[in-house]
């Protein structure tokens, strides 16, 4: 049986439509706008997503019997994320280890007797968003993996003993925040993405059940690629602080059925700032070098609706000579009036999909958080690009990173 995905560490605050002091809403120009059905978002019942934080994990019970002379490790696996970590269990000294890991859309799982890792991989790629049957073998120093039956060439442990002897624990999609691993390389953080159908030795582990979870939630029954903003949330970038000075260019891709939501803002303790919103259907784009707002609007009445749930491609660029905004390849643009104020003194977080309260932004007429999905989020100054991934923001409060609900319908690249 279905039931509703639940996330977690949503906030609480409800959407509003009260603008800043220092912005003027929009008019509201589709009073009678009609928007496609909300997403499904029911769950598949005994599969988990993790990498919803950078630490989201499970901590599960397991037996040093089970695994000292050798284990079979079954799990089944569903993911968009081309990096993660899966499991590992240690020793208290963490001299002997086994990890499963995937990086470059491949797996590889290394085991260490107390001597030298050993790795077995595959070429096959896992990260294509269907669900992959992995199974991760050691025995008598001996270590192979597989994926949908296909087996890796078999690899040889090196040790004192032919015995794996770590902790009856088993971190399950990550690792908590206070355990460091010392020798697994830098793919530590939670696989964005679904498991389900955890065995060892072909007894199943009670996930539904573990020592301690953190930041997990269920996997939607259908999935495409993107990222799932459930409506009261956001994501936070760049905690150094932002300069978005005289030119910058943003790039995303969305699809909601919301008329009204934040995309994307970034502003200072002034009126300085920048920022991208859904206003009753319609994107804006404002800008304010400190002399006063500058705005582009896509033309909804001639261009057609965009809370019809299909993936839209925005382009909102900003120079010093004004600002342009782009929509699906059609460009609205606005000069500067103001020539003597041509940058952004900005210094403060990038927020996506909204912004925590009490914190101003200046050039957002609303505090609706987004909901629907987003994708490919840049920020580009010149030869310089930086994407934001979602999985990798200091602060994310109701999102689902690389996964989008939905049977996959014109996908973004």
């Amino acid at each position: 049986m279905a039931c509703m995905l639940v996330l977690p560490e949503e906030t609480t605050a409800g959407p509003t439509q009260t603008p800043p002091a220092s912005v003027t809403s929009p008019p509201a120009t589709l009073s009678h706008a009609t928007c496609a059905a909300a997403d499904q978002t029911e769950s598949i019942p005994g599969a988990y997503q993790f990498g919803i934080l950078r630490h989201s994990h499970m901590t599960l019970n397991i037996s040093e019997q089970a695994v000292r002379a050798g284990f079979s490790l079954e799990l089944s696996l569903r993911t968009f994320a081309s990096s993660g970590l899966l499991f590992h269990m240690a020793a208290p000294t963490q001299t002997d280890y086994a990890t499963l890991q995937l990086w470059g859309g491949q797996l590889f799982f290394t085991c260490n007797l107390g001597r030298n890792a050993a790795t077995a991989s595959l070429a096959e790629h896992v990260d294509d968003g269907q669900w992959h049957a992995i199974k991760a073998d050691f025995g008598k120093r001996s270590l192979k993996i597989s994926v949908d039956g296909q087996e890796s060439t078999t690899v040889q442990a090196k040790g004192k003993t032919n015995n794996l002897d770590v902790r009856g624990i088993l971190y399950l999609g990550g690792l908590p925040s206070n355990y460091k691993a010392k020798s697994i390389g830098n793919v530590t953080h939670s696989i964005a993405g679904c498991v389900r159908g955890v065995t060892l030795n072909g007894v199943p582990l009670d996930m539904e059940n573990p020592i301690a979870s953190y930041s997990t939630s269920g996997c939607f029954s259908l999935v495409q690629k993107g990222t799932f903003l459930g409506g009261s949330g956001f994501a936070a970038f760049a905690k150094e602080g932002y300069k978005v000075g005289m030119n910058v260019k943003v790039d995303l891709e969305f699809r909601t059925t919301a008329l009204n939501g934040v995309l994307l803002g970034v502003s200072s303790t002034k009126a300085d700032g920048i920022g991208l919103e859904l206003i009753n259907g319609q994107v804006w784009f404002h800008v304010n070098n400190g002399a006063g707002l500058i705005s582009a609007a896509y033309d909804l009445e001639q261009h057609g609706q965009l809370c019809d749930g299909l993936w839209h491609t925005v382009t909102a660029n900003k120079t010093k000579h004004g600002v342009s905004l782009t929509v699906d390849g059609v460009t609205v643009r606005s000069e500067n009036p103001h020539p003597r104020a041509s940058s952004v003194d900005s210094n403060n977080p990038v927020y996506v999909g909204g912004f925590p309260a009490g914190v101003t932004q200046s050039c957002l007429t609303t505090r609706a958080p987004f909901s629907g999905c987003m994708a490919n989020v840049r920020l580009a100054k010149g030869a310089q690009v930086r994407k934001l991934d979602f999985s990798k923001a200091f602060v994310l409060r109701g999102i689902v990173p690389y996964s989008c609900p939905g049977a996959p319908a014109s996908p973004p690249q």
